[in-house]
């Protein structure tokens, strides 16, 4: 919620909701834009990313006493404006199912943070084109696909640690425009 910085937990079954409660998130002071969020597989990491401050915040989802912990790490730093998170396998551990890249997309500074979950650090920054939006992740293929509103187009980025181009975007498809509004 951007009005009292809480998240709300509720359990559903046969399209009924069984249980609700609020976690409240004290941790993400003051968590008054929280705007993407993303689970971890197996669900016992959440991860957030809040514009004011800019941070990344993984909250320990695993359950105690019939509720979840909600802990959170010490946030990670990120670039300005941040609108969304997407999850990952760090492609550097392939053997390793926990090693996971938290991928952070930043529409004002056209850039895509990347942060190792594991060290909870900022591993690498992407430059995109202007205004990103929207990215998905092909970790089979080796690629993520950001959509770049503000120029309509679609970038690919490289998730090759193999390539000399890994974590840069290497092709625009699409015509650079600007968009005019009348």
């Amino acid at each position: 919620s951007r009005v009292d910085s809480v998240l709300a937990s509720f359990v559903i079954s046969n399209n009924r909701v069984l249980d609700s409660s609020r976690l409240v998130i004290g941790v993400v002071s003051p968590a008054n834009d929280i705007r993407g969020v993303v689970f971890a597989p197996g669900g016992k990491r959440l991860f957030l990313v809040d514009r004011l401050p800019p941070t990344l915040v993984t909250l320990d989802m695993t359950m105690e006493n019939g509720a979840p912990k909600a802990e959170a790490r010490t946030p990670v730093e990120v670039c300005p404006e941040p609108s969304l998170v997407k999850l990952g396998p760090d492609p550097t551990r392939p053997g390793n199912p926990d090693a996971l890249l938290a991928y952070v997309v930043c529409f004002a500074s056209n850039q895509i943070y990347v942060v190792d979950t594991t060290l909870n650090q900022v591993v690498g920054e992407i430059t995109t084109g202007r205004g990103p939006y929207s990215l998905e992740l092909d970790p089979t293929r080796g690629r993520a696909y950001v959509a770049n509103f503000l120029e309509n187009t679609v970038g690919v980025i490289d998730l090759d640690p193999s390539h000399s181009t890994y974590q840069r975007m290497v092709l625009r498809i699409g015509l650079v425009t600007q968009l005019v509004r009348q």
